[in-house]
């Protein structure tokens, strides 16, 4: 027995790793049977196979199997949950649920069409679904996610899906319910089963092992799920066949194989909603490849193109990348990488709308170039930048790393026009923007330590203008029209001007307690301006102000 462990780790530590056998040799796990098969896919990370150890034990011990039975079939079973759920059986059928989903969250489902000829589909809209809204905190679990789901099993067995109404904007999206259909209702698993004479595994905690699936009773660890299938570090998962790479010519970069004989870059999710393999693909297309070993981090691997560093990538996952001779950008170019840590386009002038959308770790870009970028550029933001530096840009759509709240420094010296939600919840002290004309709602929400700002030629700003800001004084000469909430909250505010000011939105300068110094438009008190009389006048009042002319001294002369 001492014999047999010792050689179930050495394979374990071969396949595997040192670490990760330590974690199963640790846990007492080496007598499982066919343990080295089990863990043939499920990484080198020690700290990721410790979170499915419980799991393994569970196989083992032949706990999967559903306690609940029932002779209702699946379709009476859901609707006694309040379900109106049908079986998939054309295409039409298949995508008839997709006016329940927000753009960017639509099921791969709906544009594979072979999908309902390869699973089994249930489609379920909960009775209400309508009426039923986002959460500000989505959760997989929430009322909205599981108010419509799409049940589907590979037909040939081994595997179920989940899916929600959040697609790809939770982690693990594809897990409602945690895969496992007697918690949506006792006996729904016995009755998939039989109804439609086929076996799954169902694991109870799975869901809660981000980046995992259970195929053929092999733990299969994935970076990223496209169009329902797996992508590891140097395999992928597709319809319960699992497709391993030569690690001699092939590498993985996020779901996109290339082949560094020939330069040529492979899709086999077909993936077709952004810009990122026609890019890719065209770095490396009959370019000479050069691999070589990080040596300061033995995981990572370093790609030379035509001698020139192009990309690293570590298990799998781009963690930096070169585009020297790329001039434009599309949309949602790397929009599912989480990963990337550096960024570079020297010649880039044009950036679309998604780029870089779910990534958290970028640390640093060089965008010298760029003059345009689209809506949700790096929407979830980076955890771990500091700077935003773009010398040449003019545009910036919605929403930008508006998550990203690291942020302590921008540079945008020639910026015109900000949409909506730019950078929210940061560390930015000043706030220099001498070109800006125009910036939409939300801009810096939730800016707290902002104590400096520059706008010399702002002309227009949207609802919710530097929240909680806390800077005591600001002059803009050019400001003619607020949306609402401008300024609200400012406890340190002192000194406002604004000469040119045409329109204001509701709860103009609203709580702010200690303004003294205030210069608005000159308009001979004519009807036009009466509002923002009344807005001062409330202002004096609260402030109990005596020098009431002081205050309003250029509207009242």
């Amino acid at each position: 027995m001492l014999n047999g462990a010792i050689s179930v780790y050495q394979q374990i530590k071969k396949q595997n790793g040192e670490g990760v056998a330590r974690v199963i040799r640790n846990s007492l796990l080496l007598n499982i049977p066919d343990i080295v098969h089990v863990l043939k896919f499920a990484g080198n990370n020690p700290a990721e196979v410790q979170k499915i150890v419980p799991l393994v034990r569970e196989m083992y011990s032949k706990c999967t199997e559903s306690e609940y039975d029932t002779d209702k079939s699946p379709l009476e079973l859901l609707n006694d949950v309040g379900y109106d759920a049908f079986l998939v059986e054309n295409e039409r059928q298949k995508n008839s649920i997709k006016k329940y989903f927000r753009a960017g969250e639509e099921l791969c489902t709906f544009e594979d069409s072979k999908r309902h000829q390869e699973y089994f589909i249930i489609h379920a809209v909960k009775r209400g679904a309508e009426k039923i809204k986002p959460s500000n905190n989505p959760q997989i679990t929430d009322e909205y996610a599981t108010s419509v789901i799409s049940i589907q099993i590979l037909k040939h067995g081994g595997f179920i899906s989940i899916k929600n109404r959040y697609n790809h904007t939770v982690e693990n999206s594809d897990a409602a319910f945690g895969n496992n259909p007697d918690n949506i209702i006792h006996g729904l698993t016995n009755s998939l089963k039989k109804f439609f004479d086929v076996d799954f595994d169902v694991f109870h905690g799975l869901h809660e092992v981000p980046n995992y699936r259970l195929m053929a009773e092999q733990f299969v660890y994935y970076n990223y799920e496209r169009f329902n299938m797996y992508f590891g570090p140097d395999y992928y998962l597709n319809n319960g066949a699992i497709t391993k790479l030569n690690n001699d010519y092939q590498i993985m970069l996020d779901c996109f194989v290339l082949d560094t004989r020939t330069g040529e870059l492979t899709n086999p999710a077909k993936i077709r909603n952004d810009c990122s393999f026609d890019i890719l693909r065209d770095v490396f297309r009959g370019k000479k490849i050069k691999i070589e070993k990080n040596h300061d981090d033995k995981c990572e691997k370093i790609i030379y193109v035509n001698n020139t560093e192009t990309a690293r990538v570590k298990n799998g996952v781009i963690t930096s990348l070169v585009l020297q001779d790329t001039k434009k950008i599309g949309d949602g170019f790397l929009l599912h990488n989480k990963y990337l840590k550096y960024f570079s386009a020297p010649n880039v002038k044009e950036i679309g709308n998604d780029c870089f959308y779910s990534n958290r770790c970028l640390e640093k870009f060089d965008l010298p170039n760029v003059e345009k970028i689209g809506d949700d550029f790096l929407y979830l933001g980076s955890r771990n930048m500091k700077t935003v530096s773009l010398p040449n840009v003019e545009f910036i759509g919605n929403d930008f790393c508006i998550y990203a709240r690291a942020i302590e420094t921008v540079y945008l010296p020639k910026v015109i026009e900000i949409g909506n939600g730019f950078i929210g919840g940061n560390n930015i002290h000043t706030i220099n923007l001498p070109n800006v004309e125009k910036i939409g709602n939300c801009f810096l929400y939730d800016c707290e330590y902002l104590d400096f700002i520059n706008m010399p030629k702002i002309k227009a700003v949207g609802d919710i203008f530097l929240p909680k800001a806390k800077f005591n004084e600001a002059c803009f000469p050019e400001l003619e029209r607020t949306g609402n909430n401008f300024l609200r909250s400012n406890n340190k505010l002192v000194k406002l001007h604004v000469p040119k000011l045409k329109y204001a939105g509701a709860w103009f300068l609203k709580n702010n307690l200690k303004l003294r110094d205030f210069i608005g438009p000159n308009y001979d008190n004519s009807p036009e301006i009466q509002w923002l009389i009344a807005i001062l006048n409330n202002i004096v009042e609260r402030n109990k102000l005596k020098q009431y002319n002081a205050i309003t001294a250029q509207i009242t002369r």
